[in-house]
C-alpha cells in the first residue's frame, strides 16, 4: 500500500564516512571509502552509490592539480549540494525566504522516517541553542542558551534565573496575567489588545506563557499553584458557575452548552448536572432535579424533623440555615459592591480611588460605575467628554460622589 509523509526540517542527520588514504593519494589513487551511510538511513542506497561516484569524480577533477579532495567532499556534504545535484532522485528548489529545498525520499516506512528526521532536527536545534550566546533584556547580561529559555509563543529569549524570579513572584502573589513574555514588543502588543475599542470582545491575553514554558522555568510546587490560579480564573470568568449542593462534593458546575438552533421550554435553564459526582439538581432550590414544569417547593420534612430531632440534627439544620443566609448576603454584597470586568468577566471591587479600573486578571481598562470597557490609550475620555460613555451617565463622575463630599 502506498503511503507518504512530509515534514520540514533545518538539519538532516549526518553522513558517516569510513575511509583511508592510500600512499599514492592524491596524485594517482583516490580516497578508498570503506563504508558510507546516513544516520537513520534516510537516503536510499542507490543515492549513496551515486554520491560515492560523485566523490570519485571530484578526485578526477583535482588529480592533475595535485590537490586533495577531502575538504571538497566535506563542503559538498555540509552544504547539502548533493541534494540538488541531478544525481539525486528528485529535488526541486523552491523560491522561499529563506531558500528551502524540497526532497522526495523513498523509504519502506515513511511515518517512521518522518519521526526520525523530526527528532534529529529538534535535538540539533536544542544543541545549537544551548551553545549560542543570548542577551537577557531583564538583567542586561549575556548568557549561553543552556541557561536561557526561548518562549514558544513569540521566540524571545531570557535567562532562566530572571524568568524564574519574575514568574515565581507573580505566581506567589496570584498575578497570573504577569506570567508572560516581558519583552517590550510583547508588552505593547498585550496592552494594545486590552485597549481596543470593542465593547463586546472578550479580551484574553494570547501572550501568556504556555504550560511547557512554565514547567521549564518554575518548580513543581509553583507550577501546581499556577495551574490552580488558571482554574480559579476560568471559574471567575464564567458567570454561569454554580456549586454542587452536596456537602461531600461542592464541585463547580458549568451551565450546559446549548446546541445551535436548540430551543427549550422555560425552566430548563435551572438544570445542572455535576460532572464530579453526577448529581442533577435545580439551581434555584438546590434539590434533586424536579423537571422544568414543577415549581420549587419548600419541603416540610426539615421543619417537622426539627421538633422531635436529636441535638445533632437540629445543629445541622441550623448550620444549613446559616449557610443559606450567608450565601444570600454574599450574593447581595457582590451585586452591590463589585463590577464584572468586560474583558474576562472576573469580579472587581473598588476599595478606594477613582472609577477607572484595570483588571489584574486580563489587564482590561473599564469603568467601575457602569462596567463599560474604556480604551487604554485614553481611558479618561469616558468621564471627561459628554456622551463618551455608552449610556452618557458617567460624564464628570470619575470619582464617587461620597468621596468628593468627604
Amino acid at each position: 500500500m502506498n503511503s507518504s509523509a512530509s515534514t520540514v526540517v533545518e538539519t538532516l542527520p549526518p553522513l558517516i564516512l569510513d575511509l583511508f588514504l592510500p600512499l599514492e593519494y592524491p596524485l594517482s589513487a583516490p580516497p578508498s571509502f570503506q563504508s558510507v551511510y546516513f544516520t537513520h538511513s534516510w537516503l536510499p542506497p542507490t543515492s549513496i552509490e551515486r554520491l560515492v561516484m560523485h566523490f570519485h569524480e571530484l578526485w578526477l577533477e583535482h588529480r592533475d592539480l595535485g590537490e586533495g579532495v577531502l575538504w571538497r567532499i566535506a563542503e559538498l556534504i555540509i552544504h547539502g549540494d548533493f541534494l540538488s545535484n541531478p544525481l539525486e532522485l528528485t529535488s526541486t528548489a523552491m523560491t522561499t525566504t529563506p531558500p528551502t529545498l524540497a526532497i522526495q525520499l523513498t523509504h519502506p516506512k515513511p511515518a517512521l522516517l518522518q519521526h526520525y528526521l523530526s527528532t534529529h532536527n529538534s535535538e540539533a536545534a536544542d544543541a545549537s541553542f544551548a551553545s549560542t550566546t543570548f542577551p537577557c533584556q531583564i538583567c542586561l547580561e549575556s548568557h549561553k542558551g543552556a541557561a536561557c529559555v526561548r518562549l514558544a509563543a513569540c521566540g524571545h529569549v531570557f535567562c532562566k534565573a530572571c524568568l524564574s524570579e519574575a514568574w515565581g513572584l507573580a505566581v506567589h502573589e496570584g498575578h497570573l496575567g504577569s506570567v508572560k513574555c516581558p519583552d517590550e514588543a510583547c508588552m505593547k502588543a498585550s496592552a494594545a489588545r486590552h485597549g481596543g475599542e470593542s465593547q463586546t470582545e472578550v479580551v484574553l491575553d494570547k501572550g501568556e506563557a504556555d504550560e511547557a514554558d512554565v514547567r521549564r522555568v518554575l518548580t513543581e510546587e509553583q507550577v501546581a499553584r499556577w495551574k490552580f490560579l488558571r482554574v480559579q480564573r476560568e471559574l471567575a470568568r464564567d458567570s454561569t458557575i454554580v456549586y454542587c449542593p452536596l456537602q461531600f462534593c461542592l464541585a463547580p458546575v458549568r451551565a450546559p452548552t446549548k446546541a445551535t438552533g436548540e430551543s427549550r421550554e422555560p425552566g430548563w435553564e435551572r438544570l445542572r448536572t455535576c460532572e464530579a459526582c453526577g448529581y442533577s439538581f435545580c439551581t434555584q432550590c438546590e434539590k434533586a432535579w424536579h423537571g422544568s414544569l414543577t415549581a420549587c417547593e419548600i419541603r416540610p420534612q426539615p421543619v417537622l424533623g426539627y421538633i422531635p430531632g436529636e441535638w445533632s440534627e437540629k445543629r445541622k439544620l441550623r448550620m444549613l440555615k446559616r449557610r443559606r443566609k450567608q450565601l444570600e448576603e454574599t450574593n447581595k454584597w457582590l451585586n452591590k459592591s463589585t463590577t464584572r470586568c468586560p474583558g474576562c468577566s472576573a469580579l472587581a471591587e473598588r476599595i478606594s480611588g477613582c472609577n477607572h479600573m484595570i483588571c489584574p486578571q486580563c489587564g482590561a481598562h473599564f469603568c467601575f460605575r457602569c462596567g463599560e470597557k474604556v480604551p487604554a490609550a485614553d481611558p479618561y475620555r469616558h468621564w471627561r467628554e459628554p456622551g463618551a460613555s455608552r449610556n452618557g451617565d458617567c460624564y464628570q463622575k470619575l470619582f464617587p460622589i461620597e468621596q468628593l463630599r468627604g
